[in-house]
This record gives structure tokens, sequence and C-alpha cells, in this order.
């Protein structure tokens, strides 16, 4: 599962560094590149007209084109939480390629911790309406989206 886990989390690339926020909405153009020492960059394009601003860092990928780096990509590991849910889950039969089972476990980890936080009752109808669809993937990509970013990077 840990291989299967769909994303990486995305973190803007700041002054110091990069910053705590996730990068969630993906931007035109935009391109995840893995440099020689295992780092993962999120790059926009930069054709040769355009000049880079001092403070801004420039990439390149294997084949030369220079990119923007917006943001840095790091794994985001499977969560106890979302293995328990991975173990409740796997038998649902939408949810059979490990893809879509992390997105299910994930989003289920999210409305739980959030209901905790909230105090009010834990309420799975809506995810379990969209994990009984021929193809859930993208509904659960959508759900996901609901979520204001600031919330799930602190979750």
């Amino acid at each position: 599962m840990q291989k299967a886990q769909p994303e990486f989390i995305a973190l803007p690339i700041m002054d110091d560094g990069y910053s705590r926020q996730p990068l969630m909405y993906a931007r035109k153009g935009e391109t995840t590149l893995e440099l020689e020492n295992g780092k993962r960059y999120i790059g926009l394009p930069l054709s040769d007209k355009d000049k880079p601003l001092p403070s801004e860092k420039i990439i390149r990928a294997p084949n030369g084109k220079r990119y923007r780096a917006i943001g840095v990509s790091i794994e985001r590991p499977v969560s106890i939480r979302q293995a328990l849910w991975i173990l409740k889950l796997y038998a649902v039969k939408g949810l059979k390629d490990a893809r879509v089972l992390a997105y299910a476990s994930y989003a289920y980890s999210i409305v739980e911790i959030l209901s905790k936080i909230a105090d009010i009752p834990f309420d799975t109808s809506e995810l379990d309406t969209i994990i009984r669809q021929e193809k859930p993937e993208e509904s659960l990509k959508s759900y996901l989206k609901i979520y204001d970013k600031n919330l799930l990077e602190k979750l």
C-alpha cells in the first residue's frame, strides 16, 4: 500500500526552503522532476524568453529543458489510521485497485479525524455512496478537494 500511495505532498518553495502549506491543485504545464540527488521538485516550464527572478530556483530536466521550481515533493506515508481503514475497505468491489483503496482510506481517515476534532457524530454515508460507484477514483479526488488545503496539512 505504501507503494500505491497516490500522491506526494507538494510543499511550495519559500525563501527559507519550503513552507508547510501543500500544493493541491495542478497548474497547466506543471511537472514533477526527480533530480540525481533524489530530490523531487514541482516545476513550471520556463521558456527561453522568460527571465527568472533572482530569488527563484531554476531546475533542469534530464532533457535540458528549464523549469521554474514552485515546490518540492515529499512522499506521504500511510498513517496508522489510514492502515486501519485499508483493512476495513479492501474487500469493497470498487476498491480492488491499490491506488483507489489508498484514496478511499485517506478520505475516511480525514473524515474520522475531523469528526473527532469537531466533536460531531462520525458519518461516512457520503463516502459510502462514493465507493459503491463503478469507478470511484475521480469522485474520491473531488471529495478530497472540498477540504481546505491548510486543514489537510495540519492533519
